[in-house]
């Protein structure tokens, strides 16, 4: 792999992430120093749709000032924001500034998302994605040596930030970039000032500024002091509403409402209506449903009544109704990348996974994925998931300690039920665990009606982040080949068929609060990789 340049990469990062390019008439460098504002009001007399449970995923997104952009009018709109608005003094480097305590828009997300795109060699990669977020790692392997474990969880730490750009207005009207971090406690939102250096360093800084906040389902409430002002996502803008373009899918099935995996919406070409792509967990999309929105209040319905296979096949199902309200993370007004949270009788499901990357899961066992036809990678998409279904249904009923990512095409055996904690070899009780598993998944795979079709069975160890990268890299190798060993013993006619990689920590398995499960990431995964003629 070709490496990329430091000052390219520092430039590509960091550009993203202090947004260089955008507005730039009208940025300076972000304050070094700020007079943060007063402790705000609470909101009363209204319902959060959270239900006050509050969380850091739940205001991703780019949010613009409702009476910003309102008329068309530019300096009309300035004075409408203006009326009653009060400002801080804040120090910058060329100077200081008077800011006003509320932003007239504010996009706010994770550090990852920010990045955007990079490129390594010839090759870009998005960082909102797995795939990315590795190369990414590895990357800063190749410019600053191993990876240690509290290099890893700087790393982690980093993409994981939560990251604001908020853009303020001065007295005369100009506006300024600020560029911060933010947490939430409770329902008040606290930005601190932010820097990061060459090594990926980040230093958060003093208080920047303190709002109450009230998240309605239809927009963003900011609360400074009695100063108020609204605000909603770009997508759901009147103006705008042309470019409403909402999209997620559930990281894994314990999180999603009933069988419903994720769907994009989008608005009409004539902005007077909706269209829904579903998608369901036996890899049905729905050939007609029909969905409702309201953009004001995020009360949201879907329906249908029959699904349409890849294969042409038409099966009918019960009528299906979904009602709640959508609450997008982001839209395409503003940013390309995706997510939303939908509530239905009170209970939320995060569908934070992007269209991007949830595409990149679907087809990564596809091989020839660049060169068949749309209709054939889909059919491909069908038989993973056939095959996926009858292995969780068959390690169910064998009670195999083994479990299916229907979105990777993976399944998934916890590393310390084969080789106990940190081993390379696997135990007594990991060979019955194994053979027990093997037989399954063989009768599974070598199916007649999948013949043709799996050129390739993978191997991949994988760990937690809890040694240097180096030795994780070892034990993960090691252990793959273990596993591949005996696979091809007990099986000695596809052993030209398996393959096995080591992949360390560089894909690792996150708790709800963001943080890394050691325990889950440490893991060993099967997958067949498959091919259209």
């Amino acid at each position: 792999m070709k490496k990329i340049a430091c000052a390219s990469l520092i430039f590509a990062l960091l550009a993203a992430l202090f947004g260089c390019g955008q507005k730039a008439q009208q940025q300076s460098q972000a304050p070094t120093t700020s007079k943060p504002a007063q402790a705000a009001k609470p909101l009363i007399g209204v319902n959060d749709v959270f239900g006050g449970k509050h969380f850091d995923q739940m205001l991703w997104g780019y949010y613009e000032a409702v009476t910003y952009n309102y008329t068309g009018d530019s300096a009309k709109d300035t004075e409408i924001f203006r009326q009653d608005m009060a400002y801080v003094n804040v120090s910058f480097q060329y100077g200081p500034l008077q800011l006003s305590v509320l932003p007239v828009d504010i996009q706010m997300g994770s550090y990852s998302q920010f990045m955007s795109v990079f490129s390594c060699g010839e090759k870009y990669y998005s960082a909102y994605t797995e795939t990315g977020k590795a190369m990414f790692r590895k990357v800063y392997m190749e410019k600053f040596g191993d990876l240690s474990e509290e290099g890893f969880l700087k790393l982690e730490k980093l993409l994981g930030m939560n990251v604001a750009q908020m853009t303020f207005i001065q007295p005369d009207g100009n506006t300024q970039l600020c560029n911060l971090v933010y947490e939430i406690r409770d329902d008040v939102l606290t930005f601190y000032n932010l820097s990061v250096d060459e090594q990926y360093n980040a230093t958060v800084g003093e208080v920047y500024a303190r709002y109450h906040f009230l998240h309605d389902g239809g927009k963003l409430t900011l609360d400074c002091n009695g100063i108020r002002r609204e605000y909603l996502s770009s997508g759901y803008k009147e103006a705008n509403k042309d470019l409403l373009r909402v999209a997620g899918f559930a990281q894994d099935r314990s999180r999603q409402y009933e069988n419903l995996e994720g769907f994009a919406l989008y608005a009409s070409q004539d902005g007077d209506g909706f269209a829904i792509d579903l998608i369901l967990n036996n890899g049905a999309r729905p050939a007609d449903p029909m969905v409702t929105f309201d953009k004001t209040t995020g009360d949201f319905s879907v329906s249908w009544t029959k699904s349409d296979y890849y294969s042409g096949e038409i099966q009918h199902t019960d009528p299906r109704r979904i009602s709640g309200k959508l609450i997008p993370c982001a839209s395409y007004g503003y940013v390309s990348y995706s997510g939303f949270y939908l509530l239905v009788d009170g209970i939320c499901y995060p569908y934070l996974v992007s269209e991007e990357d949830y595409k990149e899961r679907k087809y990564t066992n596809v091989e020839n994925g660049d060169v068949i036809t749309d209709l054939q990678r889909e059919r491909l998409a069908e038989i993973q998931v056939a095959m996926l279904a009858e292995l969780e249904q068959a390690c169910q009923i064998a009670e195999l300690p083994a479990s299916i990512d229907f979105v990777r095409g993976q399944i998934v055996l916890e590393a310390d039920r084969l080789f106990g904690t940190d081993g390379q070899e696997i135990t007594k009780e990991g060979q019955d665990v194994l053979q027990r598993f093997l037989d399954i998944y063989t009768a599974a795979i070598l199916k007649e009606e999948y013949s043709g079709y799996i050129s390739r069975i993978v191997i991949e160890g994988h760990t937690g982040a809890d040694s240097d990268y180096s030795y994780n890299q070892t034990l993960s190798m090691n252990r793959a080949d273990a596993v591949a060993s005996s696979f091809m013993k007990q099986f000695p006619d596809l052993g030209k068929d398996i393959q096995f990689t080591g992949c360390a920590c560089d894909y690792p398995i996150y708790n709800e609060d963001g943080s890394v499960n050691a325990d889950a990431s440490n893991r060993m995964v099967f997958r067949f990789l498959l091919t259209a003629d």
